[in-house]
Protein backbone atom coordinates (compact mmCIF):
# COMPACT_ATOMS: atom_id res chain seq x y z
CA UNK A 1 0.00 0.00 0.00
CA UNK A 2 1.25 3.63 -0.64
CA UNK A 3 -0.34 6.90 -0.61
CA UNK A 4 -3.02 7.78 -3.30
CA UNK A 5 -4.07 4.13 -3.59
CA UNK A 6 -8.09 3.43 -3.29
CA UNK A 7 -8.42 1.02 -0.41
CA UNK A 8 -11.71 -0.16 1.67
CA UNK A 9 -11.88 -1.58 4.85
CA UNK A 10 -11.37 -5.85 4.53
CA UNK A 11 -13.46 -7.35 7.47
CA UNK A 12 -10.91 -10.71 8.04
CA UNK A 13 -13.64 -12.62 10.06
CA UNK A 14 -15.76 -12.51 7.26
CA UNK A 15 -13.73 -11.83 4.35
CA UNK A 16 -15.35 -9.28 2.79
CA UNK A 17 -15.11 -5.67 2.02
CA UNK A 18 -17.36 -3.12 3.65
CA UNK A 19 -17.45 0.58 4.67
CA UNK A 20 -16.90 2.83 1.77
CA UNK A 21 -14.02 3.69 -0.61
CA UNK A 22 -10.83 5.61 0.58
CA UNK A 23 -8.05 7.06 -1.01
CA UNK A 24 -4.88 6.45 1.45
CA UNK A 25 -3.66 10.14 2.75
CA UNK A 26 -0.86 9.37 4.75
CA UNK A 27 0.96 6.28 6.23
CA UNK A 28 2.42 5.88 9.87
CA UNK A 29 3.43 2.32 10.86
CA UNK A 30 0.72 0.30 11.44
CA UNK A 31 -2.30 3.27 10.75
CA UNK A 32 -3.47 4.12 7.60
CA UNK A 33 -5.42 7.39 7.17
CA UNK A 34 -7.95 7.68 4.65
CA UNK A 35 -10.37 10.04 2.85
CA UNK A 36 -13.31 9.12 1.78
CA UNK A 37 -14.10 9.23 -2.00
CA UNK A 38 -16.62 12.03 -3.13
CA UNK A 39 -16.90 13.27 0.38
CA UNK A 40 -15.58 16.46 2.99
CA UNK A 41 -15.39 14.31 5.79
CA UNK A 42 -12.68 14.47 8.07
CA UNK A 43 -10.13 11.32 7.42
CA UNK A 44 -10.46 7.93 8.88
CA UNK A 45 -7.88 6.00 10.33
CA UNK A 46 -7.30 2.29 10.07
CA UNK A 47 -5.54 0.80 13.24
CA UNK A 48 -4.02 -2.11 11.31
CA UNK A 49 -2.74 -2.42 7.96
CA UNK A 50 -4.48 -5.83 7.56
CA UNK A 51 -7.36 -4.20 7.64
CA UNK A 52 -7.68 -2.63 4.93
CA UNK A 53 -7.35 -3.83 0.96
CA UNK A 54 -6.48 -1.95 -1.91
CA UNK A 55 -8.96 -1.45 -5.23
CA UNK A 56 -7.62 -0.91 -8.28
CA UNK A 57 -8.23 2.31 -10.01
CA UNK A 58 -7.66 4.47 -13.12
CA UNK A 59 -7.54 8.13 -13.76
CA UNK A 60 -9.16 9.28 -17.15
CA UNK A 61 -8.85 12.83 -18.25
CA UNK A 62 -12.07 14.66 -19.59
CA UNK A 63 -13.25 18.39 -19.88
CA UNK A 64 -14.37 20.16 -17.43
CA UNK A 65 -17.69 20.97 -19.26
CA UNK A 66 -18.42 16.94 -19.52
CA UNK A 67 -17.04 16.49 -15.97
CA UNK A 68 -19.91 19.15 -14.11
CA UNK A 69 -22.68 17.22 -16.24
CA UNK A 70 -21.50 14.09 -14.73
CA UNK A 71 -21.22 15.25 -11.37
CA UNK A 72 -24.47 16.82 -11.62
CA UNK A 73 -26.41 14.01 -13.06
CA UNK A 74 -25.18 12.16 -10.37
CA UNK A 75 -26.46 14.41 -7.76
CA UNK A 76 -30.10 14.19 -9.23
CA UNK A 77 -29.52 10.68 -8.60
CA UNK A 78 -29.08 9.17 -11.88
CA UNK A 79 -27.74 5.49 -11.08
CA UNK A 80 -25.41 4.93 -14.27
CA UNK A 81 -23.94 7.02 -16.51
CA UNK A 82 -22.06 6.21 -20.04
CA UNK A 83 -19.24 7.59 -21.44
CA UNK A 84 -17.39 7.79 -24.70
CA UNK A 85 -13.95 8.87 -25.67
CA UNK A 86 -11.72 8.34 -28.92
CA UNK A 87 -9.23 5.63 -28.47
CA UNK A 88 -5.64 6.69 -26.60
CA UNK A 89 -3.33 5.20 -24.91
CA UNK A 90 -4.75 6.10 -21.16
CA UNK A 91 -8.45 5.03 -21.96
CA UNK A 92 -7.03 1.53 -24.10
CA UNK A 93 -5.37 1.33 -20.90
CA UNK A 94 -8.60 1.07 -19.04
CA UNK A 95 -10.57 -0.54 -21.23
CA UNK A 96 -7.78 -3.69 -21.31
CA UNK A 97 -6.76 -3.11 -17.34
CA UNK A 98 -10.56 -2.81 -15.88
CA UNK A 99 -10.37 -1.47 -12.78
CA UNK A 100 -12.74 -1.16 -10.48
CA UNK A 101 -12.66 2.47 -9.83
CA UNK A 102 -13.05 5.15 -12.33
CA UNK A 103 -11.63 9.08 -11.51
CA UNK A 104 -12.62 11.39 -13.69
CA UNK A 105 -10.30 14.55 -13.50
CA UNK A 106 -10.26 18.11 -15.84
CA UNK A 107 -7.62 20.11 -16.28
CA UNK A 108 -9.37 22.80 -14.19
CA UNK A 109 -8.25 20.66 -11.02
CA UNK A 110 -11.86 19.25 -10.44
CA UNK A 111 -11.90 15.39 -9.44
CA UNK A 112 -14.18 12.74 -9.43
CA UNK A 113 -14.64 9.05 -8.54
CA UNK A 114 -16.88 6.69 -10.16
CA UNK A 115 -17.36 2.77 -9.77
CA UNK A 116 -16.71 0.76 -13.28
CA UNK A 117 -19.67 -1.36 -14.75
CA UNK A 118 -18.26 -2.09 -17.82
CA UNK A 119 -15.85 -0.91 -20.61
CA UNK A 120 -15.89 -1.67 -23.94
CA UNK A 121 -14.52 -0.37 -27.67
CA UNK A 122 -17.10 0.37 -29.65
CA UNK A 123 -18.03 2.31 -33.12
CA UNK A 124 -19.12 5.83 -33.00
CA UNK A 125 -20.05 7.46 -36.63
CA UNK A 126 -16.88 6.85 -38.02
CA UNK A 127 -14.47 5.80 -35.50
CA UNK A 128 -13.58 3.60 -32.69
CA UNK A 129 -14.15 5.10 -29.52
CA UNK A 130 -14.24 3.74 -25.82
CA UNK A 131 -17.40 3.16 -24.18
CA UNK A 132 -17.57 2.97 -20.41
CA UNK A 133 -20.67 2.80 -17.79
CA UNK A 134 -19.98 4.45 -15.13
CA UNK A 135 -22.03 4.12 -11.66
CA UNK A 136 -22.25 6.55 -8.21
CA UNK A 137 -20.37 5.36 -5.54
Amino acid sequence: MKKGDIARKWSTEFHIQTGPYMRIEHIEENRLYCGVLNSDTPNVMLLNKNRAITISHQCLQIPDKKLRELVEKQAKGTEFQTLTHPLTKTWIKAYKDTPKIIKLYSNKGNEFYFKLLSVGITRNLRENVVKIILQKL
